[in-house]
Protein backbone atom coordinates (compact mmCIF):
# COMPACT_ATOMS: atom_id res chain seq x y z
CA UNK A 1 0.00 0.00 0.00
CA UNK A 2 0.75 3.54 -0.84
CA UNK A 3 0.87 6.24 2.05
CA UNK A 4 -1.49 9.33 0.88
CA UNK A 5 -3.27 13.43 1.64
CA UNK A 6 -3.99 17.56 2.83
CA UNK A 7 -3.29 20.32 5.86
CA UNK A 8 -1.79 24.28 6.64
CA UNK A 9 0.80 24.88 7.10
CA UNK A 10 2.71 22.28 6.26
CA UNK A 11 5.39 20.83 7.99
CA UNK A 12 8.80 20.54 6.26
CA UNK A 13 10.53 17.65 7.94
CA UNK A 14 13.68 18.28 6.10
CA UNK A 15 14.08 21.35 8.10
CA UNK A 16 13.68 19.30 11.36
CA UNK A 17 16.76 17.97 13.42
CA UNK A 18 17.68 14.91 13.12
CA UNK A 19 18.24 13.73 16.56
CA UNK A 20 14.39 14.80 16.60
CA UNK A 21 13.39 12.63 13.91
CA UNK A 22 14.92 9.98 14.97
CA UNK A 23 13.31 10.08 18.60
CA UNK A 24 10.20 9.39 17.01
CA UNK A 25 8.35 6.06 17.42
CA UNK A 26 5.10 3.50 17.76
CA UNK A 27 4.29 1.15 19.64
CA UNK A 28 1.89 -1.22 17.28
CA UNK A 29 0.60 -4.41 18.87
CA UNK A 30 3.96 -4.77 20.87
CA UNK A 31 6.57 -3.80 18.89
CA UNK A 32 7.79 -0.80 18.04
CA UNK A 33 8.34 0.93 15.12
CA UNK A 34 10.78 4.39 14.38
CA UNK A 35 9.37 6.73 12.02
CA UNK A 36 11.12 6.08 8.39
CA UNK A 37 12.07 9.81 8.60
CA UNK A 38 15.47 8.13 10.72
CA UNK A 39 17.15 6.60 7.65
CA UNK A 40 15.13 8.53 4.86
CA UNK A 41 15.66 12.05 5.90
CA UNK A 42 14.72 13.40 2.59
CA UNK A 43 11.31 12.18 2.10
CA UNK A 44 8.99 14.73 1.09
CA UNK A 45 5.63 15.03 2.05
CA UNK A 46 3.91 18.44 2.14
CA UNK A 47 0.53 18.64 3.57
CA UNK A 48 -1.93 21.54 2.78
CA UNK A 49 -5.11 22.61 2.30
CA UNK A 50 -7.27 22.20 -0.52
CA UNK A 51 -9.43 25.21 -2.00
CA UNK A 52 -13.16 23.83 -3.66
CA UNK A 53 -16.13 22.00 -2.78
CA UNK A 54 -15.67 17.97 -2.89
CA UNK A 55 -18.02 15.16 -3.67
CA UNK A 56 -16.78 11.64 -3.12
CA UNK A 57 -18.98 8.79 -4.92
CA UNK A 58 -18.56 5.25 -4.67
CA UNK A 59 -21.34 2.87 -5.84
CA UNK A 60 -23.46 5.40 -6.77
CA UNK A 61 -24.12 6.74 -3.06
CA UNK A 62 -22.73 10.08 -1.88
CA UNK A 63 -20.49 9.70 0.83
CA UNK A 64 -18.64 12.90 1.28
CA UNK A 65 -19.84 16.21 0.77
CA UNK A 66 -16.86 18.54 1.84
CA UNK A 67 -16.24 22.26 1.27
CA UNK A 68 -12.30 21.42 3.11
CA UNK A 69 -9.99 18.67 2.25
CA UNK A 70 -6.31 18.15 2.50
CA UNK A 71 -4.29 17.04 -0.12
CA UNK A 72 -1.11 15.29 1.01
CA UNK A 73 2.16 15.66 -1.82
CA UNK A 74 3.99 12.34 -0.91
CA UNK A 75 7.06 11.65 -3.39
CA UNK A 76 6.72 11.16 -6.80
CA UNK A 77 3.18 9.44 -5.82
CA UNK A 78 0.06 11.71 -6.91
CA UNK A 79 -1.45 13.85 -4.24
CA UNK A 80 -3.80 12.24 -2.48
CA UNK A 81 -6.98 14.20 -1.19
CA UNK A 82 -7.91 13.45 3.07
CA UNK A 83 -11.34 14.61 4.31
CA UNK A 84 -12.34 15.02 7.89
CA UNK A 85 -14.82 12.86 9.52
CA UNK A 86 -17.57 15.08 10.00
CA UNK A 87 -17.85 15.52 6.31
CA UNK A 88 -18.27 12.08 5.92
CA UNK A 89 -21.28 9.96 6.00
CA UNK A 90 -20.34 7.08 8.40
CA UNK A 91 -23.04 5.34 8.54
CA UNK A 92 -22.13 4.19 5.16
CA UNK A 93 -18.50 3.04 5.93
CA UNK A 94 -17.84 -0.36 8.05
CA UNK A 95 -14.49 -0.13 9.69
CA UNK A 96 -12.76 -3.46 9.26
CA UNK A 97 -10.10 -5.56 10.85
CA UNK A 98 -7.56 -4.69 7.64
CA UNK A 99 -4.45 -2.30 8.63
CA UNK A 100 -1.24 -1.43 7.05
CA UNK A 101 2.10 -0.02 7.95
CA UNK A 102 3.72 3.32 6.22
CA UNK A 103 7.21 4.18 7.55
CA UNK A 104 6.76 8.11 6.77
CA UNK A 105 2.75 7.98 8.63
CA UNK A 106 2.51 5.33 10.78
CA UNK A 107 -1.02 2.40 10.93
CA UNK A 108 -3.15 2.98 8.85
CA UNK A 109 -6.55 1.53 9.48
CA UNK A 110 -9.91 0.31 6.75
CA UNK A 111 -13.05 1.15 6.39
CA UNK A 112 -15.41 -0.69 3.51
CA UNK A 113 -18.31 1.10 2.08
CA UNK A 114 -21.86 -0.64 2.78
CA UNK A 115 -21.19 -4.30 2.32
CA UNK A 116 -20.30 -4.61 -1.27
CA UNK A 117 -17.23 -6.90 -1.68
CA UNK A 118 -15.96 -4.26 -4.91
CA UNK A 119 -15.64 -1.53 -1.94
CA UNK A 120 -14.09 -4.08 0.87
CA UNK A 121 -11.31 -1.59 2.45
CA UNK A 122 -11.48 1.33 -0.05
CA UNK A 123 -11.75 4.08 2.96
CA UNK A 124 -8.18 4.35 4.95
CA UNK A 125 -7.51 6.45 7.45
CA UNK A 126 -4.05 7.37 10.24
CA UNK A 127 -5.93 7.28 13.63
CA UNK A 128 -2.08 7.60 15.48
CA UNK A 129 -0.13 8.75 12.96
CA UNK A 130 3.29 10.42 13.26
CA UNK A 131 3.99 14.26 14.14
CA UNK A 132 5.48 15.06 10.68
CA UNK A 133 2.01 14.12 9.11
CA UNK A 134 -0.65 14.52 12.21
CA UNK A 135 -2.77 16.90 10.10
CA UNK A 136 -4.16 13.71 9.05
CA UNK A 137 -5.26 12.43 11.61
CA UNK A 138 -8.80 10.50 11.92
CA UNK A 139 -9.19 12.06 7.99
CA UNK A 140 -10.21 9.46 5.35
CA UNK A 141 -8.77 8.78 2.15
CA UNK A 142 -10.38 6.80 -0.48
CA UNK A 143 -8.56 4.64 -3.54
CA UNK A 144 -9.57 6.08 -6.90
CA UNK A 145 -10.38 2.86 -8.16
CA UNK A 146 -13.02 2.60 -5.70
CA UNK A 147 -14.63 5.56 -5.13
CA UNK A 148 -14.39 8.88 -7.48
CA UNK A 149 -13.43 12.13 -5.56
CA UNK A 150 -14.76 15.36 -7.50
CA UNK A 151 -13.60 18.48 -7.01
CA UNK A 152 -17.02 20.82 -7.65
CA UNK A 153 -16.36 23.87 -7.67
CA UNK A 154 -13.07 26.03 -6.77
Amino acid sequence: MRCNFVLSPHIDIRKQPRGDIMAISRTVSGAEYESGYADNPDHKIKIEPATGRFAVRAGGALIVDADAALILHEADYPPVYYFARKAADMTALRRTDHTTWCPFKGRASYFSIGDDPAFKNAVWSYEDPFEEVRAVKDRLSFYPNKAAVAVIEE
